[in-house]
């Protein structure tokens, strides 16, 4: 039996992903009737001493301990407040839904109390909140820099790249439904995305504003092409660092954008075998010798029990060319040719 690497496509296809908006909420807007339809669980993990607890879009408040999980409306956000009994580290991460990968940026301060709004959109989100000092290793892996293969992107890799606001749907002293993003370089480019503001108490972003922003890749199915990652954007210039408050308690800068993007790739190759001759003194001219007809399997297992495709040879020794999957296959002659 032989075995074979599936064969490389040129080409891959990038179509736009399309992002939910998110609505503010704590007494500066409504939601919309779409939000209220879908909703996305959200798990907490608490570490160290401290109390945790989430106020919800009804103004409703309850304690959060390790492994609770909550239901967001798609596009509304909580607020999140952790309360330590001393002055220590407080730290807040909002990960992808196995806590894997860091989606947005980390919010640190060192005091007694810290509140952050995290908001529900396409992709199910875990937090984190760490009373105290945080293990450097788990948190190098949560946070790995730009790394990934533009043409087959696997989960956890990261992308960034510049973007630019193409349209805000409200804004200018009210609120923010929207943000049209554009311009993206990079893996996104040609993508136009809508998604919602993240610092609900930021500064509106404004039309012809420049964004750099983060792509984590958090699903792979390599049948579909389909590659799913959250969107993180952030100001070019007068961003929130997401802690530095005002007197009246609302941050300081622009507000980031989070949401996540679909785009596609092609996971599958392309496969063709050639039969030669060894004894050609013998099968040359000889009419009871052909290379003709030779049917082979292409197996996913070694043992041949998991047939995946044929190949079936013509006069010249050349297969059909089929398309496989991305993998690693193996070959077994099923019916010999002539001779």
């Amino acid at each position: 039996m032989t075995k074979m690497h599936r064969g490389k496509k040129a080409a891959a296809s990038l179509m736009a992903g399309i992002l939910l908006c998110q609505m503010f909420v704590f007494g500066v807007s409504k939601t919309s009737a779409d939000a209220r339809e879908v909703a996305k669980k959200m798990s907490f993990e608490v570490v160290g001493e401290g109390i945790v607890t989430v106020t919800d879009t009804a103004e409703r408040t309850q304690e959060i301990t390790s492994g609770s999980v909550i239901e967001v409306p798609k596009g509304m956000c909580v607020r999140v407040q952790a309360e330590s009994p001393k002055e220590t580290d407080i730290a807040v991460h909002v990960l992808d839904k196995d806590g894997n990968y860091e989606l947005e940026d980390v919010s640190e301060v060192q005091g007694k109390c810290f509140w952050r709004d995290v908001t529900a959109m396409e992709l199910e989100k875990k937090v984190v909140v760490t009373f105290g000092k945080e293990d450097k290793k788990i948190r190098a892996v949560r946070t790995g820099q730009t790394r990934g293969n533009y043409n087959k992107p696997e989960a956890g890799d990261v992308f960034t790249g510049n973007c630019v606001i193409t349209a805000v749907d409200g804004g200018n002293g009210h609120t923010v439904h929207s943000v049209t993003i554009g311009g993206f370089t990079g893996i996104l480019a040609g993508v136009t995305a809508t998604g919602g503001c993240a610092d609900h108490t930021a500064a509106a972003p404004y039309v012809g504003q420049e964004y750099t922003y983060r792509y984590t890749v958090t699903g792979v199915n390599k049948v579909t092409g389909e590659v799913m990652g959250n969107l993180y954007c952030t100001s070019v210039t007068g961003s929130t660092d997401g802690v530095t408050k005002d007197s009246g308690g609302r941050l300081i800068g622009y507000q980031r954008i989070s949401g996540s993007a679909l785009i596609y790739r092609n996971y599958s190759g392309y496969a063709k075998l050639k039969k030669g001759k060894t004894q050609t003194v013998l099968t040359n001219g000889n009419p009871q010798y052909s290379l003709e007809d030779a049917c082979y399997g292409i197996y996913k297992d070694r043992s041949a029990t998991n047939e995946a495709a044929t190949f079936t040879t013509d006069k010249e020794g050349n297969s059909n060319t089929v398309e496989l999957e991305e993998g690693t296959y193996y070959v077994k002659e099923k019916k010999a040719p002539k001779g």
